[in-house]
């Protein structure tokens, strides 16, 4: 059910409401898992990972995101970053050999600015055909790098908030994307809020929620908060249609536990916002920690896969379910469920092998890597799994994608890894404070 409304509709938004309400009301409870059908077991014994990555950072504190994008236009993806935790002070760019191989793009200029780490997002934001940047910089606020020459980014923080600018509080973020949301054909900043600050911060109390920031020709325009406020805040947000309608909807990773309004679907009625959704399948209580977007049953819409922790009377649980759409609402089907202390931080969609299904891969708070292969219709088998080396014991997994990094044709997988040892938990300190790694999809005999 839609959980907000606003308060004064046209027909046209009292319309959207009502489809959007069939359209993501839950169909059914979570059913229990079911055994892999024997040709989806036979086909997740095939799937092999070798870990590539040559040129990536084997150490430094990698969170919160990162952006696989073609940066320097030579048709090869490349990986951007903002900077490492406690490491140098500004974003950093690996550029893709084809193979998946990265060097370091240390011919690329960045202008003077008080960087931290967080969130990032690419595309081509003011249209000059070259991969810009946008960054969500912790404790400070948003800001968008355009790429005006090759390797050479310049500022565009006009209209965006930013710590001790003048400009009222900051909306400090860690998760950041870019989206056309009011249809005009340029890319529009969105960004959810990391939280709330301290009451003896600088700037004062910070506001929460997503916000969203449209491009205006150089500068930026921040759009007029929702009917009812909004609480959410954490460090993930993804966008995708999953209506099909056009516009640009949101998924959120919320740190507020309990809070089920992670899809917000993308309204252009009057103006530009986002309605929460409450999905009703989802465990009450749990924390969302990853959310994304796939289609998981090859009918041609947008599914959604989330992980989630949940308190429960034994103790913490670890999920992942999908969400599959249907006209009438969403169906939920289990991935996995088990108890444990590191649940699973980051989930990425991608055909891993080659079959023209839509898997996942997982990354989890103790830096273990696994992937689950789709069988097309909603169901998925265990695949490869990767434990981390000794250097990353204790590393947690922050984000992870899938991609064809070499052009096999099969997806790839990418992840960011960061720690580091505290008194909480003193037996397992991240030895490296972390890792960017690549690892090669294989199938033997294809």
């Amino acid at each position: 059910m839609l959980s907000e409304r606003p308060r004064r509709l046209g027909a046209g938004a009292a319309s959207f409401l009502l489809l959007s309400s069939l359209a993501c009301a839950s169909a059914r409870a979570p059913q229990a898992a079911k055994a892999p059908a024997p040709e989806a077991a036979r086909a997740a014994g095939r799937l092999e990972l070798i870990e590539a990555g040559a040129g990536l950072p084997r150490s430094g504190q990698w969170r919160h995101s990162f952006a696989l994008a073609d940066l320097d236009g030579d048709g090869r993806l490349d990986l951007a970053h903002g900077p490492a935790r406690k490491g140098a002070r500004r974003p950093v760019v690996f550029l893709g050999d084809g193979k998946g191989g990265f060097r370091r793009w240390d011919e690329a200029k960045y202008p003077a600015f008080p960087y931290d780490y967080g969130g990032i997002a690419a595309g081509d934001v003011d249209g000059d055909g070259r991969t810009d940047l946008a960054l969500g910089v912790h404790m400070l606020g948003v800001a968008v790098l355009l790429q005006k020459e090759p390797g050479v980014f310049s500022l565009s923080v006009e209209g965006l908030p930013l710590r001790g600018q003048g400009t009222g509080p900051a909306f400090s973020s860690r998760a950041v994307a870019l989206a056309d949301a009011d249809g005009d054909g340029k890319l529009d900043l969105l960004a959810l809020s990391e939280g709330p600050l301290s009451p003896g911060a600088a700037s004062g109390a910070q506001p929460v929620g997503v916000a969203l920031f449209l491009g205006r020709g150089g500068a930026w325009q921040r759009t007029a908060e929702g009917p009812a406020p909004d609480t959410a805040f954490g460090s993930g947000l993804v966008s995708g249609d999953l209506n099909g309608d056009g516009v640009p909807d949101l998924l959120v990773a919320t740190s507020v536990q309990g809070d089920r309004r992670i899809l917000r679907l993308g309204n252009r009625e009057g103006a530009s916002s986002f309605l929460p959704v409450e999905l009703t399948d989802l465990p009450e209580r749990a924390f969302v920690l990853a959310a994304g977007f796939g289609d998981f049953d090859a009918d041609g819409r947008l599914d959604l896969a989330v992980s989630t922790l949940v308190p429960g009377k034994e103790g913490l649980v670890s999920r992942v379910d999908v969400l599959l759409s249907r006209p009438s609402g969403f169906e939920s089907r289990p991935v996995l469920s088990e108890p444990g202390r590191h649940p699973r931080g980051a989930v990425a969609a991608g055909d891993l092998n080659g079959d023209g299904r839509t898997d996942l891969a997982l990354l989890g708070g103790d830096g273990k890597l696994e992937t689950w292969l789709g069988d097309g219709r909603g169901g998925f088998a265990p695949a490869a799994r990767v434990a981390p080396p000794a250097e990353r014991i204790g590393c947690a997994g922050y984000h992870v994608a899938v991609r064809d990094l070499d052009g096999d044709g099969l997806g790839d997988v990418v992840a960011a890894f960061a720690g580091e040892g505290s008194a909480s938990d003193p037996d397992a300190p991240c030895l490296s404070a972390g890792a960017l790694v690549a690892w090669r999809s294989s199938v033997p005999g294809r």
